[in-house]
């Protein structure tokens, strides 16, 4: 996604399986990395109490 992108509900932001470097069964379990990054410092954000709570995420970037 893009600063300014809006997500449909519904809509996947990613994918989970056996792809890339994760191809081989012995390197770890399915998983996803998900993060969010400050726009205006680079940074990361700490998504887990947003998301915690959350039934719906809005998020509005400067």
């Amino acid at each position: 996604t893009r600063a300014g992108e809006r997500l449909a509900a519904g809509q996947p932001v990613g994918t989970i399986g056996r792809t890339g470097k994760n191809a081989y069964p012995r390197r770890s379990q399915t998983h996803l990395h998900f993060g969010l990054w400050d726009a205006a410092t680079f940074k990361p954000v700490n998504s887990y109490p947003l998301l915690r709570t959350a039934t719906t995420v809005q998020l509005t970037v400067p």
